[in-house]
């Protein structure tokens, strides 16, 4: 038995009963279920560039706070504000909270955003944070 068009983040109560015919059975015992809720938007998303020693390539390290009921997060690149150039997407697991990307060319302006997500959806989009590599 499926129920659909149910409300994210509500509890709800059921009960059975048997019916064959005229006789019923009474009622079970109550059982609540809760319908997930979209996951909080990440905060305090940070990125740091540096070169590593005897590198011709730049790595950036991105760190944010965790965010609850969260089963993943989805990271984009971009070459500008809007995302809408060289974007690149990655997702890392559960309870992540910091990655490093590699090999990034030098003197460019990458710009960052986060999104937490679960079975109920996606956050909305962290605040983008930029940063030019050395």
């Amino acid at each position: 038995w499926n129920v659909t068009g149910l409300t994210t983040g509500q509890s709800y109560t059921y009960q059975v009963k048997a019916v064959n015919g005229a006789v019923s059975s009474g009622y079970s015992n109550q059982v609540t279920a809760n319908t997930p809720s979209v996951p909080p938007i990440p905060t305090n998303l940070t990125a740091t560039a540096v070169r590593p020693p005897g590198s011709s390539t730049d790595t950036v390290t991105l760190r944010w706070t965790d965010t609850p009921n969260e089963t993943g997060y989805m990271i984009q690149r971009a070459g500008d504000a809007l995302f809408s150039t060289g974007t690149n997407t990655v997702t890392v697991p559960a309870n992540t909270v910091t990655i490093q990307q590699t090999r990034l060319a030098s003197g460019r302006k990458y710009f960052y955003r986060i999104q937490a997500s679960n079975t109920a959806g996606y956050s909305g989009w962290s605040r983008t944070v930029s940063l030019i590599t050395p």
